[in-house]
């Protein structure tokens, strides 16, 4: 087989190739969920700790969500501070400083600040 016989060749098993490429595909939709914001998150994990759920490796995180409460006020981001050195500090007692925490976020700000509903 001569080059241009063969490139002719190819060339066109390339367009047989990409018009089947579009047969049969049927078109999705996807729907991308928002991300749960850095309040959402740490009440999630308080909550698993108050219910007896020992902190573990999920704990390094609390500082990057942390940092990412700066739309906050400086109270609910100092009592998460405060919640993630005690837990750090005295794993054992994770039930009672997660609860203590809890309440705390409950009562500065005035609703159910991290709830889904919210």
């Amino acid at each position: 087989m001569s080059n241009s016989k063969a490139i002719g060749f190819a060339g066109g098993f390339f367009l047989l190739l990409l018009s089947a490429c579009g047969q049969g595909m049927d078109e999705r939709e996807y729907q991308i969920q928002p991300q749960p914001s850095a309040v959402v998150k740490v009440r999630e994990h308080l909550e698993r700790y108050a219910n007896g759920e020992p902190p573990a490796s999920e704990l390094t995180a609390f500082p990057g969500l942390i940092k990412d409460m700066a739309d906050q006020p400086a109270e609910i981001r100092t009592a998460i501070e405060k919640a993630y050195e005690d837990l750090s500090a005295n794993p054992d007692e994770s039930v009672a400083i997660a609860t203590a925490a809890l309440d705390e976020l409950d009562e500065l700000s005035g609703a159910r600040v991290g709830r889904p509903d919210n």
